[in-house]
């Protein structure tokens, strides 16, 4: 059980550190040069159909926070999240209005029911224990209904 622990650990390390090696090499004008593709367009526009405007949203797993942005743009209270600490650094640099904040999807620092709306794009899939941990604190932290 230890060195599986131990594996575990080092596994969730190097995953980290690639991620802030990935953010880090990306600049806040081409992320959002997303937001050109017919495609992202149309995923944005069905977003914005269903985000309630009133209320809090969550990006968990923001990265450098672009969708935190492009919603931000469109109105929205909306909160973004990632565990690396350079990464948003770097997002605050980028636009210090965002919101964001270092936190973990499987602690998240929020009371009880007190999220609207929980948006994440891809990010539980990442975990070697499984998507458990991240899927109870998402359902922890929603408000019902």
């Amino acid at each position: 059980m230890v060195i599986q622990e131990k594996y575990y650990k080092k596994i969730e390390s190097d995953t980290k550190k690639s991620w802030e090696l990935n953010w880090s090499r990306v600049g806040w004008k081409s992320i959002t040069e997303i937001f050109d593709y017919p495609r992202v367009r149309k995923l944005a526009l069905d977003y914005l159909r269903y985000l309630p405007k009133n209320g809090i949203a969550l990006e968990a797993g923001c990265g450098l926070g672009q969708w935190v942005g492009y919603f931000r743009s469109k109105g929205y209270n909306i909160i973004g999240i990632d565990y690396n600490v350079p990464t948003i650094s770097q997002a605050k640099s980028y636009d210090p209005r965002l919101c964001l904040a270092t936190a973990d999807v499987r602690a998240l620092p929020f009371q009880d029911e007190s999220i609207d709306t929980y948006i994440s794009f891809g990010v539980i899939e990442h975990f070697i224990e499984g998507p458990e941990a991240a899927l109870r604190e998402a359902y922890r932290v929603l408000k019902k209904g």
